[in-house]
């Protein structure tokens, strides 16, 4: 409702504080100062704390009163002396209403949001956090903070591509470019985990229907499913499975990709200046640096697919033989620095895992936005602005027909030998006998992410909202809307 200079004048002319429906509080006890997450309810006369917060923090000593207490908050910088009541807000974000009894002094922005006031120890002062018992108190968010455990814990061991990656790939990609093998078959690792007893534990997971529970039952569903697909690898059903998870090469996405291909220069732009691997180690540690993320450190790394990957413990790899143009290396940091590594960097300053490791359907957002910051990270066009596109003409060949077909397809469209097999393989991965029909389809999330992006910076959306960790656009106004947000420190 109010901009910030409005707000100045508005307190400037009035005397009052503008304040948000969620607001952080810091209630004392003694001289000790708590800071408390509030709601501003003026439908209510008189203030209310909740009695489990309150007996933890020492506000209310005896176990077994009731009834009104007098109380001391800050609230804007303004200091409130009140009378509260006690009340069960154990199934809330916040710990404590503000009545209209002491709103006197201050006018409501029912639009305002209060960045920074997470719900966890973070956002405690250090007198709060003594012991665990401090958190105890806080039963909604205690609660979904075991339930972000859980699902975060089941994620990590599904490890998707590890489990589609051919055992046999090597011998099979030297065979098939030497002509001895028309479709290769593929032979895959064992799970590497008990399907049964993640999808156990992911069903015993407790999900209410408010805002933040229903966060969590679509990153919930989102796992199942993909677990569900890896139960299947090598089936008929395989590519149902697919589809269901990442979508299908559709007659329209398919058109659209070729419209954007027909784009496509016979020749591109040639550079002079080549970075080494070891050039390139430099130029990415200085960009981190720069970036004020010092803790980062790039190593380079012998056996590796891509060129560069963001590995754990904040290592950045790069591969030992890559070599990079000066347009590659800057498409390089906006696609895995400027984007992945920022949103991962953000979201761990959120108080669930959920926005470090992604909310549910955040891949079809997270690698669109990371194409569209790659390719205007260069002032010309590059093999790389199409290759998105070709991945789904690609998967659409892969549904219809068979891993021969989809490598003379991208044959034909110019690529060499090596890149029309990496084409095949990509479509082709989780199946068993590469002959048959379907499509391994989770590529298509970087032309339809791009075109997602796209329409949303289109229709005047600010791209910094989705920095706030690894979310999904669709649902961008729910997760704004959280009172516990906290503002993303890294943009590029």
């Amino acid at each position: 409702m109010f901009g910030n200079v409005t707000e100045r004048e508005i307190k400037h002319m009035t005397g009052k504080e503008v304040v948000g429906v969620i607001e952080t509080v810091k209630l004392l006890v003694g001289a000790e100062p708590y800071r408390v997450l509030a709601r501003i309810n003026v439908d209510i006369e008189k203030s209310q704390v909740d009695m489990s917060f309150a007996r933890k923090i020492g506000f209310l000593k005896d176990k077994q009163a009731k009834g009104e207490q007098r109380a001391k908050f800050i609230l804007a910088g303004k200091r409130v002396q009140t009378v509260v009541s006690m009340a069960d807000l154990s199934s809330k974000e916040y710990q404590m209403v503000i009545g209209r009894r002491d709103l006197v002094g201050f006018l409501l922005d029912p639009s305002r949001r209060v960045v920074g006031a997470a719900i966890g120890v973070e956002a405690l002062p250090k007198e709060v956090v003594k012991s665990e018992s401090t958190l105890e108190s806080m039963a909604h968010f205690k609660h979904y903070k075991e339930v972000d455990a859980v699902i975060a814990e089941v994620d990590e061991q599904l490890k998707l591509l590890y489990h589609l990656k051919p055992l046999n790939l090597d011998s099979k990609r030297v065979s098939f470019l030497e002509g001895k093998i028309k479709n290769p078959q593929f032979v895959y690792p064992e799970l590497r985990f008990d399907p049964y007893k993640l999808r156990e534990k992911l069903d015993g997971v407790s999900l209410d229907d408010s805002l933040l529970g229903r966060l969590f039952q679509r990153k919930r569903h989102e796992v199942l499913e993909k677990l569900d697909l890896l139960e299947h690898r090598g089936a008929p059903h395989f590519s149902t499975k697919s589809a269901i998870l990442f979508g299908e090469a559709t007659a329209l996405l398919t058109e659209a990709a070729l419209a954007r291909l027909s784009e496509k220069p016979a020749y591109f732009t040639e550079e002079k200046e080549i970075f080494s691997a070891e050039q390139a180690e430099k130029e990415f540690t200085r960009f981190f640096k720069e970036s004020g993320l010092s803790e980062w450190r790039v190593k380079i790394k012998k056996e590796m697919v891509a060129d560069c990957v963001a590995g754990k413990q904040n290592t950045f790899f790069v591969h030992e033989g890559a070599s990079f143009t000066e347009m590659r290396l800057k498409m390089v940091i906006a696609h895995e620095i400027q984007t992945h590594i920022f949103t991962a960097e953000n979201g761990k300053s959120q108080p669930y895992q959920l926005f470090h490791r992604g909310t549910g359907g955040y891949l079809t957002t997270q690698e669109g936005l990371a194409i569209y910051n790659q390719e205007r990270a260069v002032d010309c066009l590059t093999e790389k602005h199409f290759w998105n596109a070709a991945l789904v003409v690609a998967i659409q060949q892969a549904q219809m027909g068979s891993f021969r077909d989809v490598y003379d397809a991208m044959r034909a469209m110019g690529y060499d030998e090596g890149k029309a097999f990496q084409f095949a393989l990509k479509s082709k991965r989780g199946l068993e006998d590469s002959s048959l029909p379907g499509a391994f389809t989770k590529d298509l999330i970087y032309f339809r992410g791009k075109q997602m992006i796209e329409e949303f910076v289109a229709n005047g959306g600010d791209l910094k909202r989705l920095y706030v960790g690894k979310i999904d656009l669709p649902s961008l106004e729910e997760i704004g809307s959280l009172p516990f947000l906290v503002a993303p420190k890294y943009l590029p």
